[in-house]
């Protein structure tokens, strides 16, 4: 029999070392600038960065010395080749700079954070570049946002998400200094894809709204709109409806109906009416929202294709009850369905929607079987696969149906085809699904055409769950084992992927267990997060992850657990 003895050394392993000199630092074990100088040897430029910088705070420094090595810290993070890496790195520096030293080192402070920017500055376009401007974007200051914000318009293919960070923060911590709306507003106009200009705008507008900040000389929901009806047919309807939703006043609505004078196209006009009707149903203007969606009903018999036709009038009855005018809506639904000729899918369609809704119809019905597109709420979720577990998708975007969701409907369903799993999608805003899947399908280009979701659809494989961001669904017991994912787990409820799989077993009747995602980058709401009993975080290292790497390390771990 042999004994091996592992010795825990752990010389030549950076991060190690690197504790290891925190620790001596704290300790005064060992003369501050001799600390610096193991520092500068750590082979990683990572670590010799972090070392240098938590170092430079050791209070045996002098101020000369210590904005020496904090400088050399900063320096150094541009020599991390990963560029998702050194954006880490920066943000890690950016918010120890707050509070680095005592208040007698305020302008190496302000050199500093300089230092910092010029860092991130130099980075090429691209993901790592906007992970550093949405992280330092808090960390800054309001005096280098004006820079910033230029860097963020530049940054292909990010630009949107970077420029949001930046006005979030501009709009939230820089009243009294930092660019000028005029300053903004001339930045954003450097924004080359036109759908991205005109919804930036409408989100600059919407943060000045909401901060009670003045919006220049220029409105910039105006300069939005007509940026929007620039555009060609497909991006019109969609950027118009964006404006829309965002709309909260009278004089907001008014900015952006004064588009429908100048959109030809039926379609066009109705879609932005019902956007239209939908915000000032939310903003508590009834008998406007009522209004708009009266006179898209008044022009749908100018939509000539009979299929768009019932879509456009189902939608518009789903306003019409939203504003409790089910009447209205009852009759709505009953002209698309004598519209619809000896076409029996659509009549399925419309019969199952006005029965959902406990309306009847007259003179037509549904046949028994066809149940496949039907709205499931969760009482009769046990349809689907018992044996599979769950990926559900929690909608916490505000208003309609949008492209977001239709492209993560898209996205999650090649991943449940292949590794074996039942989709739920909850709060999403339609009850029907076989709308839904028909948007989702000729919509997107995503998942073969629809080929994997055609599949689960008629496997029974997706099911809608009725609820909302503040009131969770109540039973589970048709779905599986309720398990939150966040970034941020309860302590008291925190499990893991094996854990989560192995407890579903005893703790729930169909022996399965259903994780549950947030869509939007708020995640997943409070009240979920309340009710659920249990909590799992995918990475080990609290780092919230975009919406669809979520899905993909779920449809692998879940897998692989099984």
């Amino acid at each position: 029999m042999f004994l091996i003895v592992m010795s825990e050394n752990h010389e030549g392993h950076d991060p190690s070392t690197y504790r290891r000199l925190i620790r001596e630092s704290k300790a005064r074990q060992r003369r501050a600038d001799t600390l610096l100088d193991d520092a500068r040897q750590l082979r990683d430029p990572y670590y010799v960065s972090l070392a240098l910088f938590d170092l430079s705070s050791d209070p045996r420094l002098d101020l000369k010395d210590a904005v020496s090595a904090a400088d050399g810290a900063v320096r150094t993070a541009g020599d991390v080749e990963r560029l998702w890496r050194r954006a880490e790195l920066l943000v890690t520096i950016c918010k120890k700079i707050g509070s680095w030293r005592d208040k007698g080192a305020v302008q190496a402070r302000e050199k500093l954070l300089d230092r910092a920017f010029e860092c991130m500055e130099s980075m090429p376009g691209g993901q790592g570049l906007s992970d550093a401007v949405t992280g330092c974007a808090p960390y800054l200051g309001c005096e280098r946002l004006r820079a910033l914000l230029a860097r963020a318009v530049l940054n292909k293919g990010f630009e949107s998400e970077d420029v949001k960070a930046v006005i979030r923060q501009w709009a939230k911590g820089c009243k009294k200094a930092g660019p000028s709306p005029d300053d903004i507003f001339d930045i954003l106009m450097g924004v080359d894809d036109k759908a991205v200009l005109s919804r930036l705008l409408g989100y600059f507008y919407l943060q000045c709204k909401r901060s009670g900040r003045s919006f220049g000389s220029r409105n910039p929901l105006r300069a939005a709109v007509e940026t929007a009806l620039s555009l060609g047919e497909e991006e019109r309807l969609g950027t118009l409806r964006y404006l829309a939703g965002n709309a909260s006043t009278m004089e907001d609505l008014g900015i952006v109906a004064h588009a429908l004078d100048l959109l030809d196209d039926p379609v066009l006009r109705i879609g932005l009416m019902a956007a239209l009707g939908g915000s000032a149903d939310k903003a508590g203007f009834g008998e406007l929202s009522l209004n708009w969606f009266r006179e898209g009903f008044r022009m749908s018999s100018q939509v000539l294709d009979v299929h768009r036709r019932v879509s456009i009038r189902m939608n518009l009855a789903k306003g019409f009850i939203r504003c409790g005018e089910d009447d209205g809506a009852q009759r709505i639904y009953q002209v698309a369905l004598d519209d619809c000729g000896d076409n029996v899918k659509l009549k399925e369609m419309i019969c199952r929607a006005m029965e959902d809704h406990g309306f009847k119809s007259s003179g037509h019905s549904v046949s028994g079987n066809q149940d496949s597109g039907r709205t499931r709420k969760v009482e009769v979720v046990s349809q689907m696969k018992s044996s599979n577990n769950i990926l559900a998708l929690y909608d916490t975007y505000e208003g309609a149906l949008k492209p977001v969701h239709l492209r993560s409907v898209a996205r999650a369903a090649p991943l449940c085809a292949a590794f074996g799993l039942d989709l739920a999608l909850m709060g999403f805003p339609t009850e029907n699904l076989e709308d839904l899947i028909s948007k989702v399908i000729t919509e997107t280009n995503i998942g073969r055409g629809g080929r994997y979701l055609r599949e689960l659809v008629k496997q029974g494989r997706v099911v809608l769950v009725a609820c909302t961001q503040k009131r969770p669904p109540e039973d589970w017991s048709g779905l599986g084992l309720p398990v939150a994912t966040t970034s941020h787990p309860r302590e008291e409820k925190k499990v893991g992927m094996a854990e989560a799989v192995l407890l579903a077993k005893p703790k729930h009747p169909l022996k399965r267990a259903c994780l549950i995602m947030g869509l939007g980058r708020r995640g997943l709401p409070q009240s979920l997060l309340d009710i659920v009993p249990y909590h799992l975080e995918l990475t080990g290292s609290n780092v919230p992850l975009e919406t669809c790497t979520v899905m993909g390390v779920i449809a692998q771990q879940l897998c692989q657990k099984e």
